[in-house]
């Protein structure tokens, strides 16, 4: 890489998500540039799943915006 930043492949703004009323995840904010090796760790019930249902469709954003 030269000295530029790489855009974006994933951002997350202000999202907050979970299953019927029980909140997981409130108002992240995440950037995973291009190219990047990124590692989503954390004790149990921490979201790590939520996350990864969130970005591949499986769960809906109950608020704000993925890109």
């Amino acid at each position: 890489m030269t000295g530029s930043r790489s855009a974006s492949q994933v951002s997350l703004r202000d999202v907050s998500a979970g299953y019927a009323r029980t909140g997981v995840l409130f108002r992240l904010d995440l950037e995973i540039p291009s190219l990047a090796v990124t590692a989503v760790m954390g004790p149990n019930g921490s979201g790590k799943s939520t996350l990864l249902g969130l970005l591949a469709g499986v769960i809906p954003v109950a608020s704000g915006t993925v890109v």
